[in-house]
């Protein structure tokens, strides 16, 4: 569906390309598709936010944290934050 209409909105469509998921603050998750690459949505958005678990299979394996809770990769993330801890 190209295009919606929603509580007076109108929503479109977007194709999700490199250049997107780099430039949004962040991804989320809100339904599993299987046509979406969410290996590539993990390495590419900053942070990304999972309500469905579809991101479990490319946050798994040697190296890569299985961290629980929606937020799977960003700034909320304590098993992947490697900011150092700030000083008091």
């Amino acid at each position: 569906m190209p295009v919606f209409r929603e509580d007076r909105a109108v929503r479109e469509r977007v194709t999700l390309t490199d250049q997107l998921l780099t430039g949004v603050d962040a991804a989320m998750v809100v339904t599993n598709h299987s046509g979406i690459d969410y290996a590539r949505v993990l390495e590419l958005a900053p942070i990304v936010v999972d309500t469905r678990n579809a991101t479990l299979a490319g946050r798994r394996g040697p190296g890569r944290p299985n961290p629980g809770g929606w937020i799977v990769k960003g700034y909320r993330s304590a098993a992947t934050d490697t900011r150092a801890p700030e000083s008091s």
